[in-house]
């Protein structure tokens, strides 16, 4: 008489429950690894303070300086008005450091006159005005800016909070 097989002895069960072993193994992997990115690591650059830039009287209207911080490099800009803007100086596209090129010549697309003094990224040539908006080249959006805080006559520039929202600080 033949004996049917049980469950354990049939051709590719073994085989099946090592899928399924494999399989939720990877699902806790995964998760594991997705709840890893999402949790906060505690050395957020959101508790860096802000950086003091010097007395606003330091600086002339058209006359960008740079900072280099302990994690960033930037432009502070004091703008003909008397605004504020603190500028990335690292070209979003290239990576390369934006200079500010006060001798350099360019076409403003305005008033299609030559005028002198544009930020310029030496590795691809994006050009930008002195307020950082994009002019020409290949860069794909304006210089980033950090958010820039007046107490008194102390400027504060926030080096740790990169972003795109355009407007001086007044």
């Amino acid at each position: 008489m033949i004996t049917p097989r049980s469950e354990s002895e049939r051709p590719g069960s073994r085989l099946a429950g090592a899928a399924v072993v494999i399989g939720l193994g990877l699902l806790v992997v995964s998760v594991f690894v997705m709840i890893s990115f999402a949790w906060p690591d505690g050395d957020s650059d959101d508790s860096r303070p802000p950086v003091l830039a010097g007395s606003i009287e330091d600086f002339a209207p058209g006359d960008p300086q740079r900072f280099v911080d302990s994690e960033s490099t930037w432009w502070l800009v004091r703008l003909e008005d008397g605004s504020l803007v603190a500028l990335s100086a690292t070209d979003s596209l290239s990576g390369c450091e934006i200079a500010w090129r006060d001798d350099f010549m360019f076409i403003d697309p305005r008033d299609q006159a030559d005028k002198a003094g544009w930020f310029r990224d030496p590795c691809l040539g994006s050009t930008y005005y002195i307020t950082g908006t994009f002019v020409f080249g290949p860069a794909r959006r304006d210089m980033s800016r950090f958010p820039v805080t007046i107490d008194g006559l102390d400027i504060f520039v926030d080096g740790a909070r990169e972003n795109l929202t355009p407007g001086p600080a007044r």
